[in-house]
Parts: structure tokens; sequence; C-alpha cells
């Protein structure tokens, strides 16, 4: 059986922003690897890519058939895969 360690506790975190966009709950948000891009996938049945220095959102990705549960970054490019219910 593995054994997870749980994190140290944040000594001081701050509220900086709310990304607006989504419509329904976020499942799941992640970082790209040079860390500019910060990606959202959501029961909203999209995925949205946001440029974190402008606070923007860049991409809107619509037309999954159902609520996007995860994604992942490409290491390089800006490549998502995403996975739903429906595609599991």
């Amino acid at each position: 059986m593995t054994e997870y360690k749980s994190l140290p506790t944040a000594v001081c975190c701050r509220f900086i922003k709310s990304l607006l966009g989504h419509v329904q709950r976020v499942y799941e948000v992640s970082w790209s690897s040079d860390s500019r891009l910060l990606c959202s996938s959501s029961a909203d049945s999209t995925i949205k890519v946001w440029d974190v220095a402008t606070r923007k959102l860049l991409y809107d990705l619509p037309g999954h058939s159902d609520e996007v549960l995860t994604h992942v970054f490409h290491l390089w490019l800006i490549v998502l895969v995403e996975a739903s219910e429906l595609s599991i």
C-alpha cells in the first residue's frame, strides 16, 4: 500500500483574484510547465486556458459532450487531453 505524506500547511497565503468564466463547478485547475498558463476544466463542458500574467482568458474550448472532469497539459505545446465520464 502506498503511503501518502500530507503537504505542509501554508504559513501565509492571500487571495489574489478570481478568474471568471465557468458557469458551473470547476473540477480541476493546473499550471503549464512554464507557469505562464492556467487551465481549468468544468461541469459546464468547457476547458478554459488563462494567461497568468494578465489574468485574461486566452482560449475557451467548448463542445465537449459531457462535464470535463480532468485535463493534462503537454510539456511544451498547448495541447490538452480531456476526460469525461463518457470518455473514460
